[in-house]
């Protein structure tokens, strides 16, 4: 944080960053509880903003507390996805939950990391997979209904055709329509897209590569949790963690809050995630020097990968 704002430090957005995302439900209620409904929602919205800016999707797994997503920014257009997708996720998930207007999502900003080297890539993707193994509900991550690609997706990618979802019932059986509430003008149908990550080539490594690389680092993950956990009787299970009630709150912490990273490398590459913040903390330091010029009413550039003061108030930025 930025203790002299009081607010978020700006967001470095380049063009074809991979961005490893997670987003929290207030009060870490479960909210997101992947049943068939939410999962149908959650997959036709992120088909559509994805389809709409960009976003090239490589991983996402929907928990009851929180999602994480692991995309390529191809355009650096992420801001208008998640605000887009999060307000469209919001409006039916309030609809269909009975919530009127109360929040879906924390009030902290969408957390963004930028993943900055091939093995950072690959645990992030095996993370992902690995979220409902991590949290003790599934020795088989394959199993959660809210892993929307599987281990077995990642070379080949996968391609699904969504089909809007008109209407629903609400937990207290009141049949209501999205498209009659939402106002916006949604497609009859989508293609969510998972594919692999299109960096990763340039480092020699193709999708298949990809594919087994990701499943070590997750049966690792899953090995490990297993041990931990002592057998498989230790697990929850799937069926339970989907009856409980929307207003449960989780008693564990989780891996993201106050403390998240700016970027992310991988194991031991303490070089390279080095290198990546000083080119953030550059930027950083650039930033808050054209924004105390704009204030001052002085002609000024900012810096590549300003955002907000170059979409949202016209400012210039530099040529890289």
């Amino acid at each position: 944080m930025n203790s002299d704002a009081g607010m978020s430090r700006a967001q470095r957005v380049v063009p074809g960053q991979v961005i490893f995302a997670s987003r929290m439900t207030l009060h870490r209620r479960f909210v997101l509880r992947p049943d068939p409904q939410t999962v149908h929602l959650f997959k036709y919205l992120l088909a559509l903003y994805a389809a709409k800016y960009g976003i090239k999707l490589h991983a996402c797994s929907i928990m009851s507390t929180h999602y994480h997503l692991l995309f390529t920014d191809v355009l650096g257009n992420r801001a208008e996805f998640f605000r887009d997708f999060h307000a469209a996720l919001t409006r039916c998930l309030q609809l269909y939950r009975g919530l009127g207007r109360s929040y879906v999502f924390d009030k902290r900003q969408t957390n963004q990391v930028d993943v900055v080297t091939p093995s950072g890539i690959i645990e992030a993707a095996a993370y992902t997979l690995a979220n409902p193994t991590e949290a003790g509900i599934t020795p088989c991550p394959d199993e959660w209904p809210g892993n929307l690609c599987k281990s077995h997706d990642l070379a080949t990618g996968k391609l699904e055709h969504v089909r809007r979802p008109d209407s629903f019932r609400t937990e207290d059986g009141q049949r209501v329509r999205y498209f009659d509430l939402t106002g916006d003008t949604w497609p009859e149908q989508v293609a969510l897209r998972f594919e692999p990550v299109p960096a990763l080539e340039e480092d020699g490594i193709d999708a298949y590569d990809y594919e087994q690389l990701v499943n070590e680092e997750l049966n690792a993950l899953v090995e490990k949790k297993r041990a931990e956990v002592g057998s498989d009787r230790g697990f929850g299970r799937v069926a339970q963690a989907l009856r409980k009630s929307i207003h449960h709150v989780a008693s564990q912490e989780l891996p993201f809050g106050e403390h998240v990273p700016y970027v992310k490398a991988g194991r031991g590459q303490t070089a390279a995630r080095n290198v990546a913040l000083e080119v953030l903390r550059d930027f950083w330091a650039r930033h808050a020097e054209a924004v105390a010029a704009a204030k001052a009413g002085k002609k000024v550039l900012f810096p590549p990968g300003t955002y907000r003061w170059a979409k949202v108030f016209g400012f210039a930025v530099a040529e890289t």
